[in-house]
């Protein structure tokens, strides 16, 4: 006589032959929750009769993947006392719940953003920084490696300068960048170190520029930028554009738009506001100069003189004479985009053809 047990059908161990009959299952390595035990009872004739049970078996799953290493981290200084820091999401296998910010080797600050504005800061002082991800079971990432970034000096002037280390559509750079022009103008996009734009061409008569705008500038301030180029069209007019005292919100856009195209016109451009709604303002010096992949562009505004300089060489020169309104005396610096698409679209390119690998706006 004896008892045989089973699990899901097939014997656990050898029959039990002394009463009472029992067994003991380890289950403390079982992941699969529903399972059938059965007790086969035998007597001295060799009759059988057996007996079921369903169990779950409800163990914990024990998390020790640690999440991915961010990715793409930087640091851009934006006063004498900030420094923003910006990276690429981490992965997980269960999820990612945050992450850990270390400056000058030590822990700072835990998010659940992939932004962190550090501010309190000393000024002129450079500082080193790594980001590390965690999970909710407290999986920690490897440190990201160092990024440096010094405050600016304390001139009380503001600044922003970016290589557009990150791959964003639409550009942000942990908040610094917006588009408020609604669905008239298009946004910028960062890839590979370049920013460029989305235009479309399709939008009514097809002015819509893509853009996008720093703030808490004042109303003097310079622009420039390095310029990219390939495979572009001298006759379609690849437009980089510098934005002045520029603003927008709710689908209006003002402020001046300063161009420099693939062929080797130089214009400032008052937007009024609303889409398609703009006008050339009069040059007072204008002198043609081609641009090409890796010139400086570069605008600045100083009280109501606008001027426009290629590789630190004045190019145009004007004022905006008030015929469409006063004078524009706040906004802030940007950048934007333009394909005059009314040529032979085998000439037209693309989005990417053309763009900035750098930008740096100062009072």
């Amino acid at each position: 006589m004896g008892v045989q047990f089973k699990v899901d059908g097939t014997n656990f161990g050898v029959e039990d032959t002394t009463s009472p009959y029992s067994i003991a299952w380890d289950t403390s390595g079982i992941t699969i929750p529903s399972h059938t035990l059965t007790a086969v009872a035998r007597d001295a004739a060799g009759n059988n009769s057996s007996a079921t049970i369903t169990v779950t078996v409800n163990n914990p799953v024990v998390d020790s993947q640690t999440p991915t290493i961010p990715s793409n981290l930087t640091a851009t200084p934006v006063s004498a006392s900030q420094i923003n820091l910006a990276w690429n999401a981490s992965t997980d296998n269960v999820g990612v719940t945050g992450y850990r910010i270390y400056r000058n080797g030590s822990l700072i600050m835990s998010t659940a953003a992939t932004s962190y504005s550090n501010t309190g800061l000393t000024a002129a002082t450079n500082y080193s920084y790594t980001v590390a991800a965690y999970d909710a079971a407290n999986n920690v990432s490897n440190q990201t490696s160092a990024v440096q970034a010094m405050t600016l000096a304390g001139s009380g002037k503001k600044s922003y300068s970016t290589n557009f280390d990150l791959n964003e559509f639409p550009i942000s750079e942990g908040g610094v960048w917006s588009n408020n022009g609604g669905s008239n103008w298009q946004k910028v996009k960062t890839a590979g170190g370049i920013a460029f734009g989305t235009q479309t061409g399709t939008n009514g008569d097809g002015y819509d520029d893509s853009f996008a705008t720093l703030s808490g500038f004042g109303p003097d301030h310079t622009a420039s930028a390095i310029v990219y180029m390939a495979n572009v069209n001298r006759v379609c007019a690849h437009e980089v554009e510098l934005h002045l005292r520029w603003s927008d919100s709710n689908g209006v856009a003002k402020g001046y738009e300063i161009i420099h195209d693939s062929g080797s016109t130089a214009q400032i451009v008052r937007w009024n506001g609303g889409y398609a709604d703009f006008y050339e303002i009069n040059l007072s010096y204008f002198r043609s100069i081609p641009i090409k992949d890796g010139d400086e562009f570069k605008a600045s505004i100083i009280g109501s003189v606008i001027s426009i300089y290629l590789n630190n060489t004045l190019v145009a020169q004007g004022q905006d004479d008030g015929a469409k309104g006063a004078p524009y005396t706040t906004g802030n610096p940007g950048i934007g985009f333009f394909i005059r698409r009314f040529c032979d679209p085998a000439d037209v390119g693309t989005n990417e053809d053309f763009g900035f690998t750098s930008f740096t706006a100062t009072e």
